[in-house]
């Protein structure tokens, strides 16, 4: 790695360490040594020792057709058993429904092992990778994005993950959808995080052709390689990958952005997942679920077969 991008990485080290210091009444010396440590681990991956993230096996079940076109989504989930999760299968038929391409990405410790999959799914899916488990999504993204660098037919490129469960009541989705495609921004994310930087959660982004066609967009998963931590992931590329969007021109929107007058967390996915539900959103998060599966509020508004998510 060149010495203006290790100064960048640096750079945004102190950036994190202001922004924690200004928002936090007193942080321990521990948390903040370990985020710095975090950061320096991420640099010295990115300069000596992580593969690129076309590196990794993937083995094509289904491969992609050379012309894909249209709206297309690049869905990655993990998956520790040779089966799907009924979250996933559930998410990908609605988007199949209202006409996105789906290409699928497993990843998964062995990409050997044979993933079960309905047939009938198989047949509508664009295309169907099992992958190395190594990057985590961010790589996967970009190692599908390196099997098709072909993109000119893309009318929008959607990247999701299986962090989210959902979505519940067709309508909120629809209307999600409209709202999507009737934008005239360059790219979009369903909720935003303010730590420890502003930015789109990345478990479902959308990406408009202009975002396609401009270089920095190719140029950016050109680069990316499979870090070893899911919190490199996160500090690396989805916290720092919006602004870079912005810094590059391209115009986004939040279509579910923080509800006036309501405290403003970093992270309303979590705090706030009942209010964002109120407001049309269609998914809970996997974590969210799991946190609370007993607890009568979640009962009341997630599906009972959403809850081993």
């Amino acid at each position: 790695m060149d010495s203006k991008l290790s100064g960048f990485f640096i750079t945004r080290i102190h950036q994190a360490k202001q922004f924690v210091k200004a928002r936090t009444p007193f942080v321990r010396r521990r948390q903040l040594v370990r985020a710095v440590n975090g950061q320096m681990t991420a640099i010295k991956e990115l300069t000596w020792h992580a593969p690129w993230a076309h590196a990794a096996i993937m083995v094509p079940v289904k491969p992609v057709q050379p012309h894909l076109g249209g709206e297309v989504c690049l869905f990655v989930t993990f998956s520790n058993k040779p089966i799907l999760k009924s979250h996933v299968e559930e998410h990908i038929e609605h988007l199949l429904a209202i006409g996105i391409q789906v290409v699928l990405i497993i990843n998964t410790p062995n990409p050997d092992t044979r993933v079960v999959i309905e047939t009938s799914l198989t047949k509508q899916l664009a295309g169907v990778y099992v992958r190395e488990n190594v990057g985590f999504d961010f790589a996967a993204w970009a190692h599908l994005l390196h099997l098709i660098p072909n993109r000119s037919d893309w009318k929008r490129l959607l990247l999701i993950n299986d962090s989210l469960v959902g979505p519940f009541g067709g309508e909120n989705f629809h209307k999600m959808i409209k709202r999507v495609r009737n934008s005239s921004s360059d790219f979009l994310g369903l909720t935003q995080n303010l730590y420890p930087q502003w930015h789109l959660q990345s478990f479902f982004l959308v990406f408009n052709s202009s975002t396609l066609q401009h270089p920095f967009f190719s140029n950016y998963f050109a680069r990316i390689v499979s870090l070893s931590s899911k919190e490199d992931v996160i500090n690396v590329y989805e916290t720092k990958f919006s602004q870079a969007l912005v810094d590059n021109g391209l115009r986004f929107e939040v279509l579910f952005p923080p509800a006036p007058g309501l405290p403003k967390f970093f992270n309303d996915t979590i705090k706030q997942w009942e209010q964002l539900l109120d407001a049309g959103f269609p998914y809970v998060k996997a974590s969210v679920i799991r946190e609370l599966r007993g607890n009568p509020r979640l009962l009341n508004r997630v599906p009972t077969r959403h809850l081993d998510a």
